[in-house]
């Protein structure tokens, strides 16, 4: 969130900015698993006609690490808000800092990659699909690009889902949903 940082940037100090206990509990739980909903960049140009973008310099790594952070979905409709350039470099940095994603990449193999954890002895898996932008501005990877794995038409996502499966004993498949500024009864 914009407000935390701008603070932390006043304060210097994450315990500052997000409770201590609440630092803890993530620090200390087994899994945090973290929605990465803007790139991690010093490159690219805000999407043209977008009305939010969203990009975070790439020394906030370090935060993500402070708080915890074991894996982030990049299956949402911020991550590309700066385009190609800036979504390589936020794969880049989540991969020097030992921090794995799923929903999103350099390509659509990337995208439909399932993260695994053995936790007390049991498989977690994880993949992540986004269906939230009413103007489709986060484009799906293809085999060649980078992008997001799309689920608006969930075909594709459900035989990710379905292959991830059968590898693990519990899948956690995120899906980032919901059209902005629309109202649901």
């Amino acid at each position: 969130d914009g407000f935390v940082l701008d603070h932390y940037d006043t304060v210097g100090s994450l315990e500052k900015c997000i409770s201590p206990e609440i630092l803890d509990i993530l620090n200390q739980s087994d899994l945090f698993y973290v929605n990465h909903e803007y790139c991690i960049s010093d490159r690219g140009t805000p999407l043209s006609g977008k009305y939010y973008t969203f990009r975070a310099k790439p020394e906030r790594m370090e935060l993500l690490k402070q708080m915890g952070t074991d894996i982030v979905s990049l299956a949402n409709n911020h991550v590309f808000d700066y385009g190609e350039e800036a979504l390589y470099d936020t794969a880049d940095l989540l991969e020097q800092a030992d921090i794995p994603y799923v929903g999103g990449g350099r390509n659509i193999e990337e995208a439909k990659r399932p993260i695994y954890y053995i936790i007390d002895g049991i498989k977690l898996g994880f993949v992540a699909a986004s269906n939230g932008e009413r103007i489709k501005y986060t484009p799906q990877a293809t085999e060649s690009t980078p992008g997001i794995l799309r689920a608006y038409d969930t075909a594709e996502y459900n035989e990710v889902i379905k292959q991830a499966a059968q590898e693990c004993d519990y899948l956690i498949a995120y899906i980032h949903w919901g059209t902005e500024d629309s109202n649901y009864q």
